[in-house]
């Protein structure tokens, strides 16, 4: 799905695009994606406002020492790359079109 459509399917089942919040939550979703080697998954992280400000989808900037970036953050000429898709561990900034898998949060009320 797209980012777009992946936030929405999130929020369907009660959550919404995750947001890594520190290292050892990071850490979790490395150990926890193992079993998806060579697939990408979007996060809960954008940039539409700004050029360069990344913003997670409860509107609180990225503090850039929480970040795992693989590639340049720096846009394409032919595309925009706004939204941010886990991958192998690190971030990926691409097109928020792209059709990728989705990590989704849910806080547990048990």
């Amino acid at each position: 799905m797209s980012w777009i459509s992946s936030r929405e399917n999130c929020r369907e089942l009660g959550g919404d695009l995750v947001i890594i919040n520190s290292k050892e939550e990071h850490k979790f979703l490395v150990g926890a994606m193992n079993t998806f080697s060579n697939s990408l998954h979007w996060i809960g992280l954008r940039n539409v406002e700004k050029e360069g400000r990344w913003l997670w989808i409860d509107e609180t900037p990225l503090m850039q020492n929480l970040s795992w970036w693989k590639y340049s953050s720096e846009d394409s000429a032919s595309e925009r790359e706004d939204c941010v898709g886990y991958y192998d561990g690190q971030w990926v900034d691409l097109s928020c079109s792209a059709l990728e898998r989705r990590i989704c949060e849910i806080i547990c009320t048990h």
